[in-house]
């Protein structure tokens, strides 16, 4: 292995020059990311289904439990990162070090999200004024301007700060910095971030509680079973997309150091 260049033992291309290109690949290699991330979704499985069979609780503690379920998520997702990372690497990362390593970042990356959730927060207070204050439309009319001059606006920002989550995992130590990167990423590679947008709304749309569907299916017991094969079939392509879109992107930043402990 002496003198042999890191580039020539990557499961990562050179380059992926199209959307169908990514999209085949983070196909091909589906199988072997859900192995890198099967104990992750299980993990959530357990805790999502513990948090849906509760007795009826206080709102203020429903809202507690249901933040603490939102963070686990999140650390859980980088550390399915970490893994999927190191495979495509092939420096595979172990599941005690892809959890250090997000200890050592998750601070910086629930300062991102709430960032983010701040940014959701004055978008519909602005349009909530504008429709109704400036506006002085009725509460009927106002509801489907909202849909514009609110949702819109949201949807991009997820979209546009989607990557700022990896990038703050992998490569960059700025808060700052991972917004500005995600944004450019973001920018040329729109497509791809899009039908990534639409992958994570699938899966909360599937595995949410309160519709007609998840009724159903918590009434015949089948919840548990719909969530892990939505999160097995989507997840695994999910993570090599969202990896292969900052490694497409060319980032002219050093590769993390696999083997930290």
């Amino acid at each position: 292995m002496a003198g042999l260049n890191i580039r020539d033992i990557m499961i990562y291309p050179d380059k992926i020059e199209s959307f169908e290109q990514m999209y085949l690949f983070s196909l091909r290699y589906a199988w072997r990311a859900l192995r890198q991330i099967f104990i992750f979704i299980v993990i959530f499985i357990v805790l999502k289904s513990i948090y849906t069979h509760l007795p009826p609780t206080p709102a203020p503690l429903g809202m507690i439990l249901s933040l603490v379920i939102i963070l686990i998520a999140i650390f859980l997702f980088v550390m399915s990162l970490y893994r999927v990372d190191g495979m495509l690497r092939e420096t595979p990362v172990s599941i005690l070090q892809a959890g250090w390593r997000t200890l050592k970042s998750i601070l910086k990356i629930y300062l991102a999200c709430l960032l983010v959730f701040c940014g959701f927060v004055l978008i519909f207070v602005i349009g909530r004024w504008l429709i109704f204050s400036v506006l002085g439309l009725s509460p009927t009319a106002g509801g489907l301007i909202a849909m514009l001059i609110v949702g819109i606006p949201m949807i991009l920002l997820l979209i546009y700060c989607y990557l700022t989550i990896p990038l703050l995992a992998l490569y960059e130590p700025s808060i700052v910095r991972a917004f500005y990167r995600s944004l450019t990423c973001a920018q040329k590679q729109f497509l791809s971030v899009v039908i990534l947008y639409m992958e994570i709304v699938i899966i909360l749309v599937v595995s949410s509680t309160h519709t007609h569907h998840a009724q159903w299916l918590l009434h015949h017991h089948l919840m548990e079973l719909c969530d892990l094969v939505i999160f097995s079939l989507i997840l695994p392509v999910m993570i090599n997309q969202t990896l292969l879109l900052l490694h497409n992107a060319r980032i002219s930043i050093p590769s993390p150091s696999q083997g930290e402990g």
